[in-house]
């Protein structure tokens, strides 16, 4: 809770130096995560189940959270970016002659402890 309270001081305090005015910006939005879920098949499971080959796959759906990011412009060409945002969550589903079968979930950045 310390941390959190020194983050939040010294963002507050670098955004209200007016020399540094133009040089950060806070924005909030929308930040999508789209994974590329091309998969190949899964032979071990058409075996098992007595599928054709090349008759299933994977997919990995989109996920949009509410983001928040802080920029710092070096110069005219140059920005460096901090991104925050809540987890993102993505169901991994089976595709083909499975489709529909949930296969499992995953969350990413940023993790809470």
């Amino acid at each position: 809770m310390k941390l959190k309270a020194l983050s939040y001081g010294v963002l507050l305090s670098l955004l209200s130096t007016p020399a540094l005015a133009n040089d950060f910006s806070l924005n909030v939005g929308a930040i999508s995560v789209m994974p590329d879920d091309s998969s190949s098949s899964l032979n071990v499971v058409e075996g098992e189940a007595g599928l054709p080959s090349n008759s299933t796959g994977v997919g990995v759906n989109t996920n949009t959270q509410l983001g928040l990011t802080l920029d710092y412009a070096v110069n005219n060409n140059w920005t460096v970016e901090l991104v925050a945002a809540t987890p993102f969550s993505h169901d991994i589903t089976a595709t083909g002659a499975l489709a529909g079968l949930k296969v499992g979930k995953t969350k990413h950045l940023p993790q809470h402890y």
